[in-house]
């Protein structure tokens, strides 16, 4: 492929997600408008984000990448049992250590009704955020830089630039974006490797969802304050950035990143046992 139709593909991929998000919370604000209720229209959002979304990377794969679903990863839909113990292991482990830090629990005041609304909202910024992005990212957007580089070329810059787009629109201190670029690239580089070990992204999807049901969707928080409108918030008297991960949280904690990159090099191990080429 020529590596001006590469940047072209890959800025596609990106609009994809935009325009899938948006259409999505379009329609299901119309929806609750019209007399849904707002946790239904939760549920309505996430499912439209996610089924337009895919459906955009495979027209685009089709008519831009001239690649087949299944080449991008995105069949046929199979997760590997390690990869589902992983997804578990993953937060409880970094929730774990942050938890041993010197903090405390806030009183919960959520009401059943905040509760009923968080989780429901954790389908779409969870479950369907980490399906999106892991097509997009570890399936368009990798795929593409390996059919014009290598593939530790691809996993690298397609990482790179997960962690990059993170950064967009977030109020951060140069440190507090230095540790998330840094956090983001070695996420980015797990999601990828897995993707390459299992042969689909729906591995590195479960994991991906699970972890952003602990760490976004507002049913834990843990950081340097409190946080009034999740189930659960745990107040950490540690200021040290490196382990409240600064300005952006706890996934751009060192605590966070090693977890990545432990969890990295047992993918790494895998692929190289069942000789892939890496």
């Amino acid at each position: 492929m020529h590596k001006k139709n590469i940047w072209v593909c890959i800025l596609i991929s990106i609009l994809i997600l935009v325009a899938a998000q948006t259409v999505s919370l379009l329609i299901a604000s119309a929806a609750c408008a019209a007399g849904l209720p707002v946790p239904a229209g939760n549920i309505l959002a996430a499912l439209l984000y996610a089924a337009l979304a895919l459906w955009g990377i495979r027209v685009l794969g089709r008519k831009g990448l001239k690649m087949r679903p299944s080449s991008l990863g995105l069949s046929p839909v199979r997760i590997r049992p390690v990869w589902g113990v992983a997804a578990v292991l993953l937060p409880l482990a970094v929730c774990g250590i942050c938890l041993l830090l010197p903090g405390h629990f806030e009183a919960v005041t959520a009401r059943q009704a905040d509760v009923v609304l968080i989780l429901s909202g954790a389908a779409y910024y969870g479950i369907a955020a980490a399906v999106v992005e892991e097509a997009v990212f570890r399936g368009a957007i990798l795929k593409s830089l390996e059919s014009r580089w290598n593939r530790k070329a691809a996993v690298l810059a397609s990482s790179v630039l997960f962690g990059a787009v993170h950064m967009l629109g977030a109020s951060l201190s140069l440190v507090s974006a230095v540790q998330l670029l840094l956090a983001g690239t070695a996420v980015g580089i797990l999601f990828a490797l897995i993707a390459y070990e299992s042969g689909s992204i729906w591995s590195g999807a479960l994991v991906h969802g699970i972890w952003n049901l602990f760490m976004v969707s507002r049913i834990l928080s843990i950081g340097p304050e409190a946080d009034a409108s999740s189930i659960f918030s745990y107040v950490l008297e540690v200021k040290n950035p490196l382990l409240t991960g600064g300005d952006f949280g706890i996934e751009a904690s060192v605590i966070a990143m090693m977890a990545y990159a432990g969890l990295a090099a047992v993918a790494y191990s895998m692929i190289r046992r069942e000789r892939l080429k890496i």
